[in-house]
């Protein structure tokens, strides 16, 4: 007899918030004009690699789509771009 693992956070219905390849730290909060506003932590390779930086991100439509990332710190400042928070 097969199992059901359960998925409380559906999981399989996702979206993907877009990156570099590696995130970190995604933050989301709900705007005054009901869009949401994410902010994280990219960067290409692995926790740690040099580049990571922190950008925002935007979407409308509740994660299906995203407008693309805005630097807020661009790759290269140093390690104080490596942690986001709202």
């Amino acid at each position: 007899m097969a199992s059901t693992i359960p998925d409380p956070g559906h999981l399989h219905n996702r979206w993907v918030i877009p990156s570099e390849g590696y995130a970190d730290q995604p933050y989301l909060v709900k705007t005054d004009d009901r869009a949401w506003l994410g902010v994280m932590t990219t960067g290409k390779g692995t926790e740690g690699a040099a580049g990571q930086h922190v950008v925002s991100l935007r979407t409308t439509d509740r994660g299906r789509t995203w407008e693309p990332p805005v630097a807020i710190e661009p790759a290269g400042c140093g390690s104080s771009g490596t942690w986001a928070a709202p």
